[in-house]
């Protein structure tokens, strides 16, 4: 996944919202200390206190902003790594900050919200 725009906050305090895609699929990160450029190849996103992570009853993945704020995000993922909280929409990877529910294995799809992805 890449960082495809940059949009400072503060300069000064080095905060940006990060427009992060990986062809398909793109979502909004915050970063701080943002030393990005637009094009920079990004490892994965952290989901800040992300919440109701369940079995999702849906059979496609999907990420999008909840109203008119664009750092929370809805989010349907496939479980990558259990035991790390790792979970993906297509190439983006997401670090839940949270522990994904038992009986919820590799594979599968969950729903979550978070406040804001972050770009550590």
């Amino acid at each position: 996944m890449r960082l495809e725009k940059l949009n400072w906050i503060s300069k000064a305090a080095q905060e940006a919202e990060l427009t992060i895609t990986d062809g398909e699929y793109s979502c909004i990160a915050f970063c701080q200390p943002c030393e990005y450029e637009e094009g920079a190849e990004i490892d994965s996103l952290h989901a800040f206190m992300a919440k109701e992570v369940m079995l999702s009853n849906s059979d496609l993945v999907s990420i999008e902003a909840l109203g008119e704020k664009a750092l929370p995000h809805r989010v349907t993922a496939v479980v990558e790594d259990r035991s790390e909280n790792i979970v993906k929409v297509g190439s983006i990877v997401i670090e839940l900050d949270c522990v994904i529910p038992s009986g919820i294995d590799k594979g599968m799809l969950v729903d979550f919200e978070c406040s804001r992805l972050d770009v550590w």
